[in-house]
């Protein structure tokens, strides 16, 4: 990789950084856990953000998020006690810079072929050679004042799974939130784009009693409104039954309270 810039963490607010991670049962990566880590977990001295310039046009277009946890929420990690996770979104290969958006028929960061996005989620060492997914950067900014971009804020959702060319897919889906300036207590945990009125969206092991909020925006970078405000009444609820004046062609995310 070209123009590598680390930002270290040492001085980030705890309160404003969020990792939300959920495997299938067999995923590798978590070992089929459900677990989220707040700001107040992190190891400043085991954490930064590197942000890199692949294409060499003065702005970021591929960063890594190298998050450590003082807990071991994994069960089976190799070790310690604590939780190492790196993230990775790209968007060299699109090519295109990194910004508010959905990015779909991702491939592993640093490998994708022409055209593809990057993605890149492991743990504790533990990863893919080759993986499928998508995220949806649901916003960013970086700081382009100093000598090298500071990461400002990012919230993205993402999903990933190993791909060997099977149609086997094990996923693992996640929300991070990094310098968030929202409310981490009801994070971002999905989103979608509706399209001809026939999305579907459940949310799996949710536990009844919930609240969710399911918030749209026409603009990334524009304001959002709240579309629905319900309570869960089962594991499984369907957003769409649950929304009403859904949008074509809009932008969705959800939070839990």
């Amino acid at each position: 990789m070209q123009n590598c810039l680390a930002q270290l963490l040492g001085t980030v607010a705890p309160a404003n950084t969020y990792l939300y991670v959920s495997g299938d049962p067999v995923e590798f990566v978590t070992r089929g856990n459900t677990i989220a880590y707040t700001g107040s977990q992190l190891d400043p001295s085991n954490t930064q953000v590197v942000c890199e310039d692949v294409t060499s046009d003065k702005t970021v277009d591929y960063v890594t998020f190298y998050l450590t946890f003082t807990t071991n929420g994994i069960t089976g990690a190799a070790g310690g006690t604590n939780d190492q996770w790196t993230l990775t979104f790209a968007t060299d290969k699109i090519p295109a810079n990194i910004e508010p958006g959905v990015y779909t028929v991702a491939q592993r960061a640093g490998f994708s072929a022409p055209g593809h996005p990057g993605i890149g989620i492991g743990c504790d060492h533990h990863g893919y050679g080759s993986v499928t997914g998508k995220f949806t950067i649901v916003g960013c900014s970086f700081d382009y004042s100093g000598p090298i971009p500071i990461c400002t804020h990012f919230a993205a959702v993402f999903e990933q799974s190993p791909d060997y060319g099977t149609g086997s897919y094990k996923w693992l889906r996640g929300t991070l939130l990094y310098i968030y300036d929202g409310d981490v207590e009801a994070p971002v945990i999905s989103s979608f784009i509706l399209s001809n009125r026939t999305a579907y969206l459940a949310l799996d092991r949710m536990t009844p009693g919930f609240h969710v909020t399911v918030e749209r925006t026409e603009d990334l970078n524009g304001s959002w409104t709240t579309n629905a405000d319900f309570v869960c009444t089962d594991v499984r609820t369907n957003i769409v039954d649950s929304a009403t004046n859904l949008l074509d062609r809009a932008f969705y995310r959800i939070r839990v309270h």
